[in-house]
């Protein structure tokens, strides 16, 4: 079975299990692997399949590293989880200070979340 044919079998916690057996992690294997799967469950907004495991977080740091955010943000208003809406968008400023956009979100947590609620009605 090759790697398109278990990516839409949505088997990526064995995907990445395994390259996180077979490579280290700074092997340009494994990080095109992760990418790939990190892309894909992007493509396909199925989110929920990595969260609360191990592999949650550094998706969410591929997403904001490559300004890949918009479907995971709106995943996460869509949930009503303004909370981790509200972290994904400070990680993204952290990793994107000198991105005009991104300082709209560095305030604080207050102002974040009130940014979110007026782009939800727009």
């Amino acid at each position: 079975m090759n790697i398109k044919e278990c990516l839409k079998l949505k088997h990526y916690l064995i995907l990445l299990n395994k390259a996180s057996l077979k490579y280290e992690p700074n092997d340009p294997e494994y990080i095109r692997v992760t990418h790939r799967i990190f892309e894909y469950i992007n493509e396909v907004k199925d989110f929920d399949a990595l969260h609360s495991t191990r592999f949650f977080g550094p998706m969410v740091f591929y997403l904001c590293w490559y300004n890949k955010l918009d479907n995971l943000i709106a995943h996460l208003i869509e949930n009503s989880n303004m909370e981790d809406c509200v972290r994904v968008m400070n990680i993204y400023y952290i990793l994107n200070e000198n991105d005009a956009k991104s300082k709209l979100y560095s305030s604080n947590k207050t102002e974040a979340i009130d940014l979110i609620k007026v782009l939800i009605f727009f």
